[in-house]
């Protein structure tokens, strides 16, 4: 399937696999298109992935209980996410080289990493011993608490190449703001007029991409830069979450569309683009964006069933 964007670039959505479980779901791309996600029997047997490209595809054997998803890949192979160290707890985890490293926790039960660069910086979430969760950065071999806004809890999903982590934080206890940590202190990035934003994403410009609530309660898709959260609308719908950003500035995540589904998008020079569905009149989302311009994701195949897809640029 080819779909044109409405300013003429082309996409190929390519279906990864196949895998043992019956539904799968891409999360990570590295500039040498390995890509790293999950597939799994609904809904528990989780069993994570490394593809490279479109050619083949490996299971990872990365938990110890066989349940598992990997989140994000670097230019090393390092591969971040988490597994299950019995069959109620989960870890954040780091898998090289067909070696697993429990990162442990901030003194809580739980913790997943969601992010990580090339210099094996991780960032996710953990609970600490009051039993809420906080933003972690993981790093020379220490799990470091980032903190709040003020509130209880928080969340990491992005880290770039010089350090800068992205995320969310309660600021009290009606409503959370996306925030920039860097120099050890966390910035709120605010809001596009709502009581609630998120950032999923940083490329190594500093830009930030996420989703927050606008004056009207509608849920947007926003990229933050020179110090300005930018609305960047949806595809007709009421809700879009931008997830990943690529240091050309190429954006991705997905939006409803006016009938309800959700589809993924390509936002780039001033246009949020729908990049269609592998299957027809069904769902998508695309969740990273490599700077090669390759988008993975996932795409709705039949009644609750997710097929992990690429959208490859059609040269």
């Amino acid at each position: 399937m080819v779909y044109s964007a409405a300013y003429s670039a082309e996409y190929r959505i390519i279906e990864l696999g196949p895998f043992s479980g019956n539904s799968s779901i891409a999360r990570g791309i590295n500039d040498y298109s390995t890509i790293v996600g999950w597939s799994y029997n609904d809904p528990v047997n989780y069993s994570s992935f490394l593809s490279y490209g479109n050619k083949n595809s490996t299971e990872l054997a990365l938990s110890y209980a066989g349940l598992n998803q990997a989140y994000a890949i670097n230019h090393q192979n390092i591969i971040a996410g988490w597994a299950y160290v019995d069959s109620s707890l989960l870890h954040a985890v780091q898998f090289t080289h067909g070696q697993v490293k429990d990162l442990g926790t901030l003194g809580g039960r739980t913790s997943q990493a969601f992010g990580l660069n090339d210099s094996n910086q991780i960032v996710g979430y953990s609970e600490i011993s009051a039993g809420v969760i906080h933003a972690f950065l993981y790093e020379n071999g220490e799990m470091k608490d980032l903190g709040t806004l003020g509130g209880w809890n928080s969340q990491a999903f992005g880290i770039n190449n010089y350090g800068q982590v992205v995320g969310w934080s309660d600021i009290d206890q009606f409503s959370y703001h996306a925030f920039l940590y860097e120099n050890g202190e966390m910035k709120d990035l605010g809001t596009l007029g709502g009581w609630n934003s998120q950032a999923f994403a940083i490329n190594g410009l500093g830009q930030i991409v996420g989703c927050s609530e606008t004056e009207t309660g509608e849920v947007h898709a926003f990229l933050y830069e020179s110090g300005e959260m930018k609305d960047l609308g949806t595809l007709g719908g009421p809700v879009s979450k931008a997830h990943g950003i690529n240091n050309k500035g190429q954006i991705i995540g997905y939006s409803e569309i006016p009938s309800g589904e959700t589809h993924a998008f390509l936002f780039e020079k001033g246009w949020m683009s729908d990049l269609g569905t592998y299957f027809g009149n069904n769902s998508s989302q695309a969740l990273a964006i490599n700077n090669r311009g390759q988008i993975i994701g996932w795409s709705d195949f039949l009644s609750r069933m997710r097929v992990a897809v690429m959208w490859e640029p059609v040269k």
